[in-house]
């Protein structure tokens, strides 16, 4: 298994050596604070100890680096056989200094065994070091998956949700040519003028946005309204449209085009299928802990509310229950049946305290 070391660690960069300057910098504070009761060593053999471990170390993070294409196993062996190599490396130097240098000690003084002892010690500073380096260095290996895993989620969410665009535009467009195409036929060029200034009107507030962004409530009514406009032009007195809509949810975050669909599938059901037309109620409003948006038709004729929606979900809702589920998971839900006070109702229910959806 390889163990990719990151850029950050590269012995030759600029990130790598302050980091090995702050480190050293705070070992040396803390090792003179150590001698606070006792008679300490000199600043200068204090600095001439930190400065050769710090020269020790930088050759050993040289020397596993320059392995950090080979195998796990492989970069331990050689920061263990480094460890030691470099920590013997450091007594060496650091006496050579004590006697050419500081002449705080005389060769005589140092036997074999302090070699040894002192060799020891260093070995175990740094094999420490090199563990503090591998973890480091597997951390940021973490920390890098999980951001890639993240943007590679958010990647995936985005496209979904631009797929699941897609899919209404082409079916409203279908819908509103065929009514532009009838109209024409029938020679009715003043009610095909209207049809075509509002659905410009349409388009204009709808594809120039990114279907990945929330809009404020108050907009995705307003482009509803438009797109109501074009159907009151094909359905003319079949279609009433009323609107109950609490001001206090202007700001309220909503997926774009997530009421369109539903106004759009009322109609088809309803008003569509009904020979005396139908009404369509839209509400936004507070329900204890939840806010509510529903979409509410009603046939003025004698037509029962299952022959209004044989065809059941239809694309349409499936296309809302699926961004909902992308965009909010489990605190939103989409509820249909029967209104209690008659007629038939979609209901979409999102827990208001979600904050990633409020301004």
């Amino acid at each position: 298994m390889r163990s990719p070391i990151p850029d950050h660690l590269n012995p030759y960069g600029k990130k790598f050596i302050l980091f090995q300057l702050v480190f050293w910098f705070l070992y040396f504070f803390i090792h003179r604070s150590l001698w606070f009761s006792y008679t300490p060593p000199p600043v200068s053999w204090t600095f001439s100890y930190m400065a050769t471990g710090w020269f020790s170390t930088t050759m050993l993070a040289i020397t596993i680096w320059a392995t950090r294409k080979a195998s796990f196993k492989y970069q331990m062996l050689v920061g263990a056989v480094g460890s030691i190599i470099f920590g013997v490396l450091w007594r060496v130097n650091i006496h050579a200094i004590e006697w050419h240098v500081i002449d705080i000690y005389r060769p005589e003084v140092i036997t074999a065994f302090s070699y040894v002892h002192n060799g020891f010690f260093a070995t175990i500073h740094l094999l420490a070091w090199t563990a503090g380096y591998f973890l480091i260095a597997y951390y940021s290996k973490y920390l890098h998956q999980q951001e890639r895993a993240a943007k590679a989620e958010l990647l995936a969410k985005e496209a979904q949700i631009k797929l699941l665009h897609l899919q209404i535009s082409p079916h409203f467009l279908f819908n509103v040519l065929n009514s532009l195409d009838t109209l024409l036929m029938k020679e009715n060029i003043v009610e095909s003028r209207q049809m075509l200034s509002k659905l410009s009107l349409f388009l204009r507030q709808t594809l120039n946005e990114e279907p990945t962004h929330n809009i404020p409530l108050k907009e995705e009514i307003e482009r509803t309204k438009s797109y109501l406009d074009i159907e009151l032009v094909r359905f003319g007195d079949k279609l009433t449209a009323k609107w109950n809509c609490d001001p206090r949810l202007n700001e309220f975050m909503v997926p774009s085009l997530i009421l369109q669909p539903l106004v759009e599938n009322a109609i088809k059901h309803c008003v569509g299928k009904s020979m005396h037309g139908g009404t369509i109620e839209i509400e936004a409003d507070y329900k204890g802990k939840t806010i509510e948006l529903a979409v509410i038709n009603k046939s003025n004729g004698d037509e029962q509310i299952d022959e209004l929606n044989i065809d059941g979900l239809g694309i349409g809702l499936d296309n809302i229950k699926s961004r909902l589920d992308l965009q909010f998971g489990k605190k939103a839900i989409l509820k249909q049946g029967p209104n209690r006070n008659g007629g038939y109702e979609v209901r979409i229910i999102i827990d208001r305290d979600n904050p990633e959806y409020t301004r």
